[in-house]
């Protein structure tokens, strides 16, 4: 296979399928030919524009614009480098430099502000209109010539670019097709992966190459909610995930049940047997596969499909990673690159035609990275692996995370497996940091806020030798994940060493405040402010944040007790408001403007002719006089070091010094906030759930899903 014969697959899929729907992104269908006419918009743009650039970035939007810029570069001969403009603007300028881009293609309204003013910026939201006929004239190129780059994390701090030929594509598009699945215009495919990430490109081009429905997951959101919302609502039929989406799910696997479901795939972590089995079930008519690869060997190089009436081969609990592709060679390694033997560890090497041709612009990392053995050049993939007798390759951990404590060498995988046994059905990660003198603290963190430490730990005792006990076992409310949906370990360890210390508000807080407040991170999406619901100015809006900073009670309809401020090393990274409700029992404005601001869509708001009206016909039962948490928010790189289950306990201790009549607190939220939810059910906050309107007007316009949540009385 070549990679033209890629290209000539979607050009079938839009010609034959024209009507047919190409995206479905925030329920939003956008048909073949649509995506098409946009594809061919965008090239017209990119030949006035007259650039000899072959490496050109995208700018990362919600909407099938982005992945048009991506096929149309493809079709125009040229590479694509992913810019997510969520992700630091330093690392995205470096990526900009590393890649010598000139012209950055975007279809948003808002742009990264930092960027090199030299760069020429495409603007391609209207692209679709500006093409008066398809043109899917495929512009001749060498396949040696490359397709897109990504950068990955590099140890010193500075991404490196990963550039991947149409070669590479093409063999790993033609390997997947020799693992026999069978996709159809019928099948609808999950995409979860920000574009950045190496598993987005299957997911988004096999559903282009045979005409099918993909269901990308947006910015912002929740990944494995929505893509359980996914998965149910929309019966998909295809979906590549990471193994932590199981975790996630598992505690609801007694009430999940998807047999439209033809293929599941799992990649880029561990994937533990006991969990995918259980999987199974939950999925009676697919095939699921444990696939295996990191972006240097392009997307995924070996599979193994998990059987249903037989044992699964793992190690540590770990299911096996199966057999290389077809264009695929792997092999385990001593430290003198000499091939192991069976049972024995060592390092999984990678050669063969989707292996890239080396990191970008870095000839000593090169060096480091492969090396030459019996005339085929190979990848070292950091990953430790063995061969069992009936021949599975066994995962074993990583390199990296393999440390020495009194002299004996420990695999961190190893006590993680038993740290699952004992703290089943929690979901475990363990890191392991080292102090001043380079010596290693084993730390296990536990999904669960109210974990038994001693219990666990006098469990692990009685299975693991003194030095792999690991020194503090930390419970918490949930994992922080990264942009892919993977547990962001880094982040882990980053909450083992950082301080972090709770303060009350005070006047120089007010901007992170306004922030807080007015444009709270609803799920991370842009959305309509209080001062907009309430025809407020910005003056007024601070006018109001000064006094509740102040505990001015004149200035307000509320009796305000404080701000709290999350500080981590001095920056601030969270928020939370307290107030204690008179004895009216008609909630304040600004309790029911959040939850019409977090259900409500931005443009349905909008069109409202009297919102501040309709807000009288949300009906919030409440315990008069209890202490209100309300305004609860986290800096998004700050998630998951269980600051709002800190910022939580921190206000409940001030209430019992400074309102020693109230005996009970309450938080109203919306139920579309998931890991919030989670957090405040293990803080002991009763669930309970309510209507949220009586008007139908109303009811009509916010989601489906017509429950908001209020969790109530904790004991003070």
């Amino acid at each position: 296979m070549e990679f033209q014969d890629i290209l000539n697959q979607i050009v079938e899929s839009i010609n034959r399928h024209p009507n047919h729907c190409a995206f479905c992104i925030r329920e939003v269908n956008t048909s073949y030919r649509e995506f098409g006419l946009a594809i061919s918009g965008i090239r017209m743009q990119l030949q006035e524009q007259k650039s000899t650039e072959k490496n050109v970035g995208v700018v990362l939007n919600d909407d099938f614009r982005t992945y048009a810029a991506l096929v149309a570069l493809w079709f125009e001969g040229k590479a694509y480098v992913p810019i997510n403009p969520e992700l630091p603007a330093e690392r995205n300028n470096s990526i900009i430099k590393q890649a010598e881009i000139k012209v950055l293609l975007n279809s948003g309204t808002t742009m990264l502000g930092v960027l090199d003013s030299a760069l020429e910026l495409i603007e391609i939201n209207t692209a679709e209109s500006e093409a008066e006929v398809v043109n899917l004239t495929i512009v001749p190129i060498a396949d040696e010539e490359l397709a897109y780059i990504l950068f990955t994390s590099g140890s010193t701090g500075v991404p490196k670019g990963v550039p991947i030929s149409r070669t590479n594509v093409a063999k790993f598009m033609e390997g997947v097709s020799d693992m026999k699945m069978e996709f159809s215009q019928e099948d609808k495919f999950l995409q979860m992966f920000d574009l950045t990430f190496d598993l987005s490109v299957w997911s988004f081009l096999q559903p282009l190459c045979v005409g099918a429905t993909q269901f990308p997951i947006p910015h912002g959101e929740i990944k494995y909610m929505y893509a359980y919302e996914l998965i149910e609502e929309q019966e998909i039929t295809v979906a590549l995930m990471v193994p932590s989406i199981l975790n996630f799910l598992r505690p609801y696997f007694e009430d999940l049940n998807f047999p439209k479901m033809r293929y599941s795939l799992f990649c880029g972590e561990a994937l533990y047997g006991d969990v995918v089995k259980e999987w199974t079930s939950i999925v009676p008519n697919a095939k699921v596969f444990n696939v295996y690869g990191p972006t240097e060997a392009t997307i995924f190089c070996s599979q193994y499909e998990i059987p249903r009436n037989q044992e699964i081969a793992c190690s540590n609990g770990i299911v096996n990673i199966g057999i290389p592709l077809t264009h695929t060679d792997l092999i385990i390694v001593d430290e003198h690159h000499q091939p192991t033997k069976i049972g024995e560890r060592g390092e999984l090497c990678i050669g063969g035609l989707q292996v890239t041709s080396g990191y970008l612009n870095n000839e000593i990392l090169n060096q480091s990275a492969f090396f030459d053995f019996k005339n085929q050049r190979y990848y070292h993939s950091g990953d430790i692996c063995f061969v069992d007798e009936a021949g599975h390759l066994m995962y074993s951990g990583r390199l990296d995370s393999q440390i020495k404590i009194q002299g004996f060498r420990i695999e961190l995988s190893e006590i993680e497996f038993q740290a699952r046994a004992v703290a089943d059905p929690y979901s475990v990660a363990v890191v392991a940091i080292a102090d001043d003198n380079g010596l290693f603290e084993i730390h296990l963190f536990v999904n669960n806020p109210q974990v038994n430490v001693q219990e666990i730990t006098t469990l692990l005792k009685q299975k693991l030798p003194v030095y792999m006990v690991p020194k503090q076992i930390h419970g918490i409310e949930t994992f922080p994940l990264n942009v892919n949906g993977k547990i962001d370990r880094k982040l882990l360890k980053a909450s083992l060493i950082n301080k972090i210390t709770i303060r009350k508000a005070k006047a120089e807080d007010l901007d992170f405040l306004v922030e807080a407040v007015i444009n709270a991170e609803k799920s991370g999406t842009e959305r309509l402010s209080y001062g907009t619901i309430f025809k407020l100015s910005e003056l007024e809006v601070r006018n109001v944040l000064r006094a509740m900073i102040a505990e001015n009670e004149g200035y307000c309809e509320l009796s305000i007790d404080s701000f709290l401020i999350a500080e981590v090393n001095g920056e601030k990274a969270g928020t939370v408001a307290s107030w204690v409700e008179g004895e009216d029992d008609v909630p304040s404005a600004i309790v029911k403007a959040n939850l019409l601001f977090s259900f409500m869509p931005p443009d349905a708001l909008s069109n409202l002719r009297d919102v501040a009206s309709l807000l009288d016909e949300v009906h919030i039962p409440r315990i008069i006089g209890a202490l209100q948490l309300e305004s609860i928010y986290t800096v998004s790189s700050f998630r998951g070091m269980g600051i709002v289950k800190r910022l939580i306990e921190k206000h409940i201790e001030f209430a019992k010094e400074n309102h020693p009549g109230i005996d009970t607190a309450q938080i109203i939220l919306s139920d579309v906030n998931e890991s919030a939810l989670k957090a405040y059910k293990k803080s002991d906050f009763e669930l309970t759930l309510h209507k949220k309107s009586k008007n139908p007007l109303l009811g009509e316009i916010l989601p489906s899903m017509g429950n908001y949540c209020m969790i109530k009385q904790i004991s003070l």
